[in-house]
């Protein structure tokens, strides 16, 4: 075979064979795979599917959570990034991102809400950059929001959180909100059915009369029904077998429920407000002539002494009581029994002296109770002279 035969016959085994590219089997350049990017997440919340969104990453709080599902087996994504398509602030921020899942607060809106995001890749091709942007719209429907009333009288500008790991603290996931003059507040965030709610300081707005910042009362919440903080309830957080609407011989009102400013002058409410405010003066004086500023350990102190004694409410504004209550809770440099026995026969007296009347006095004695008789007990408690007979009755 002569050269130019040899030729031409290499040449044809080459094209035949698919020389003179690359890729395949031969070990040469692949073919480019393109990443894969999709979106997993809730398309539609509402009340009846609410349950499905708590616990939004472990710390109780409900929450949109979407996850950018990811292919990349060429490992060609350069950039990767969330993006909150939707105006600044309002209900779809702020969003909180932790590698390649995002969440949102949910929030309670009676018209509902919609929410769009996007995850962003860019990846290189080997010749170019390219784009991939998967986007997901998230509807709201119409959620409501745990709600009620702080009462002793009303109690407005205090703080109201939610206390979802019951350590009795704000902690920084948990939601909050303020009391206005009517002592009503509301949470703009779903919360956990019978969820303890913690009230702190405030003012009564009655009496114009600023509590003590460490001032705490505790209720519970619920997404259907507003509910009631006062003394009471926080009496009875500490007597879960108790129920005050049956001590107090309550019929056709709920202390948990009710206003009873409201319903005023029913019996039923002059009975429950009655009882609000002589608990508020009885834990305040307390906490004076001890110098306790927990007033959770009052409240404590004082169901225990019902639990273990058998009494109901009313019993724990009698001497006796309020004498050995002083004594249990104590104070580093004590108290003298004599001086123990007078403050308590003062305050049960004058306790029990407070009565809802329609001229209204018994809200300068409110204040008296709240303001100034906790202080002249303090100062008689640490020695000092004044007329505490004026308090004492027969």
């Amino acid at each position: 075979m002569d050269k130019l035969s040899v030729l031409f016959f290499s040449l044809f085994l080459t094209i035949s064979c698919g020389g003179g590219g690359g890729g395949g089997s031969d070990g040469g350049s692949q073919s480019v795979i393109s990443p894969s990017i999709s979106i997993s997440g809730p398309s539609n919340i509402s009340s009846s599917n609410l349950g499905n969104f708590q616990d939004c990453l472990s710390d109780h709080t409900y929450c949109i959570k979407l996850t950018a599902n990811i292919s990349d087996p060429q490992n060609r994504i350069t950039t990767a990034q969330w993006q909150n398509l939707n105006t600044t602030g309002g209900v779809c921020h702020p969003h909180t991102v932790s590698g390649n899942i995002m969440t949102v607060p949910l929030y309670c809106s009676s018209g509902g809400y919609s929410c769009q995001y996007s995850y962003d890749v860019s990846w290189w091709s080997g010749t170019k950059t390219k784009y991939i942007q998967p986007f997901h719209t998230v509807t709201v429907g119409a959620l409501s929001c745990a709600s009620g009333s702080a009462i002793d009288g009303y109690i407005q500008d205090a703080n109201v959180f939610a206390d979802l790991n019951y350590n009795f603290i704000q902690d920084n996931n948990e939601s909050s909100t303020t009391t206005n003059i009517l002592g009503q507040f509301s949470f703009n965030n779903p919360l956990p059915n019978e969820a303890l709610l913690i009230l702190k300081g405030g003012i009564d707005s009655f009496t114009g009369i600023e509590l003590p910042e460490n001032y705490t009362l505790v209720g519970y919440s619920s997404n259907n029904e507003q509910r009631i903080i006062s003394p009471i309830s926080t009496l009875s957080y500490f007597l879960p077998e108790y129920s005050p609407n049956e001590n107090l011989e309550l019929y056709f009102f709920d202390v948990y429920l009710d206003d009873p400013v409201i319903q005023l002058p029913t019996l039923n409410a002059v009975k429950v407000l009655e009882t609000n405010m002589r608990i508020s003066i009885l834990v305040e004086s307390i906490s004076k002539i001890t110098n306790e500023k927990d007033y959770l350990r009052i409240y404590e102190v004082l169901a225990n002494q019902i639990v273990d004694n058998k009494l109901d409410i009313n019993h724990i504004f009698l001497t006796n009581s309020i004498e050995q209550n002083i004594k249990l809770i104590g104070r580093e440099d004590g108290l003298i029994n004599s001086d123990i026995f007078q403050s308590a026969s003062a305050l049960s007296g004058f306790i029990n002296s407070i009565q809802i009347d329609k001229e209204e006095a018994y809200l300068d004695k409110f204040r008296h109770g709240m303001k100034i008789l906790p202080l002249e007990l303090q100062r008689f408690s640490n020695g000092k002279d004044i007329d505490i007979a004026k308090y004492i009755t027969d």
